[in-house]
């Protein structure tokens, strides 16, 4: 009698997996890899890790997030290259990666762009600016989902002085993304930039290659650059937003049931991923400083004069002919209105 019991109570609850999943008993199974450079340690990593374990249970079993993180798919450009052509289902790259491989979204990352992150939500994150964005990403077969999240504003740190004055770039040898962007930013200056992937900067500090960086204080902590620079100046002088981005082709072949069940742990998870990325900013800092690490506020005096070789990029041609125009006449023409 026990057993028939046993039996019936597996096919009840059978039955209503099947009602409270929407009908995703029976579903073909999608496998979605997402890649990433982010490190296990970074703020967002657990918050990933509970959104494959929700996926997995809602969808009862049908969808399957694979996180490979840490760089295992390659670096930023490799990963989104990926996406773009389905070799690769999902990443959770920053914006500044994937301008690389779409250059028409560069204008998100030009320097000095945003004061604030008030400001940067309105225009960028939940802004006008964030659908120009998205609608570029979805002409290359990328649909970003969730919400945009910050990446960090970026920050000056380096080996050898604190940076408080003009002249503390000078021979400084500073580690900067491979995008003319940058390179020319910080040739306006004073700065010596030299060019390298986020996976090779660690080992250039620690052997003196380079004498700092410009990540944000959540990347500087998580790939343990404070390590090998004991300054760090909060300049914010550039701003990088993050994102969960999948393949077109993939989301669109989900059932209904399934894609219903995606947006919304998506959607849930990318929210709690930037609360977590912002409590982490304060967090980390105290954890950096403890280390030994200074970390000094901005001056007027720096900030005009970063300001003003901000500015001579965005009014150079040579630099942004392959971002999007329309976006750059606003930029250049002070229409930030969201």
């Amino acid at each position: 009698m026990m057993r028939k019991y046993r039996v019936f109570f597996s096919l009840a609850l059978a039955a209503l997996l099947t009602v409270s999943t929407g009908g995703l008993a029976g579903e073909k199974k999608i496998s979605l890899t997402i890649g990433s450079n982010i490190t296990t340690a970074h703020p967002a990593y657990a918050v990933i890790e509970e959104l494959a374990d929700e996926l997995f249970k809602q969808s009862n079993g049908s969808l399957e997030m694979i996180i490979a993180f840490s760089g295992a798919m390659g670096g930023d450009r490799e990963i989104t290259e990926a996406v773009m052509n389905g070799g690769l289902e999902m990443m959770y790259v920053a914006d500044i990666g994937m301008n690389a491989v779409i250059p028409k979204i560069a204008y998100v990352n030009l320097p000095y762009l945003f004061k604030t992150r008030k400001e940067a939500e309105d225009i960028y994150l939940y802004g006008w600016m964030g659908e120009k964005f998205k609608q570029t990403c979805l002409d290359h077969n990328l649909v970003v989902v969730g919400q945009i999240m910050e990446n960090d504003f970026r920050w000056m740190s380096n080996s050898r002085r604190p940076i408080q004055k003009p002249e503390d770039f000078v021979n400084l040898k500073m580690r900067v993304v491979e995008n003319p962007m940058y390179v020319k930013f910080f040739e306006g200056i004073g700065a010596q930039p030299v060019g390298m992937s986020i996976s090779e900067v660690a080992p250039a500090l620690q052997q003196k290659v380079i004498d700092g960086q410009d990540n944000g204080p959540v990347n500087t902590y998580t790939y343990g650059f404070y390590e090998f620079q004991p300054y760090m100046t909060k300049t914010n002088h550039a701003y990088a937003g993050i994102m969960f981005s999948i393949n077109k082709d993939v989301l669109e072949n989900m059932s209904a049931s399934q894609r219903t069940v995606f947006d919304e742990l998506i959607n849930k998870y990318s929210a709690i991923c930037y609360d977590n990325i912002k409590k982490a900013i304060d967090q980390q800092c105290e954890e950096m400083e403890a280390r030994g690490m200074k970390i000094l506020e901005t001056t007027p005096e720096l900030s005009d004069y970063m300001l003003e070789a901000a500015k001579k990029v965005w009014a150079d041609p040579n630099v942004t002919r392959l971002y999007d125009q329309d976006v750059m006449a606003r930029i250049l023409a002070g229409d930030f209105a969201p």
